[in-house]
This record gives C-alpha cells, sequence and structure tokens, in this order.
C-alpha cells in the first residue's frame, strides 16, 4: 500500500518540512472524529478501504475529491462509485 506521505516529513535533525497541499488533504484531525479512539479507527477503517481500493486498480490520488480526512470519507466515495456504476451500466446497454 502506498504511504501516506511520499518522502518523510522530517529530516536527521528533526526539522520538519512543510507538507504538500495532497499530503495535507490526507491529515486527520482528531477533533473531526472524537478524540483519540475515534480518529484511530477511522484511520483503521481508511486504511482498509484504500487497500481494498488499490488492489482493484484506484490510485489513492483518486479519493481526493472525497475528502478522505473528513468523516463520511468510505460513505461518500462508495456512493459516487456508485452511482458512476449505475450510470456506466445504463450507458452500456
Amino acid at each position: 500500500m502506498a504511504k501516506a506521505f511520499s518522502t518523510p516529513i522530517s529530516n536527521e535533525e528533526g526539522d520538519v518540512r512543510d507538507l504538500t497541499d495532497e499530503e495535507w488533504l490526507w491529515a486527520v484531525s482528531s477533533k473531526d472524529h472524537g478524540g483519540f479512539e475515534g480518529t484511530s479507527e477511522f484511520l483503521r477503517s481508511r486504511s482498509r478501504f484504500l487497500k481494498a481500493a488499490e488492489e482493484a486498480g484506484f490510485e489513492r490520488a483518486f479519493f481526493l475529491p472525497f475528502e478522505p480526512s473528513k468523516p463520511g470519507f468510505e460513505e461518500r466515495a462508495l456512493a459516487a462509485l456508485e452511482s458512476f456504476l449505475k450510470k456506466a451500466r445504463h450507458a452500456a446497454e
């Protein structure tokens, strides 16, 4: 599975670099998920979801429009995919 950060966020001296705009879109706030436990569960679930998506051929960046750091991410992504499948099946008929 691809890592959230393509390069380390700190150097050997411990200096932290600025995150890219894309990296910020993956960053999760514990305030959004009800604290440590909610954030941990969200991250575990998101990791499982993204692993399954990658195994099906989807790149992580595909999911950026669905706000991958916010509650409801999986539901938004699945709803969009289901809508696409419905329209694609109808178009193919």
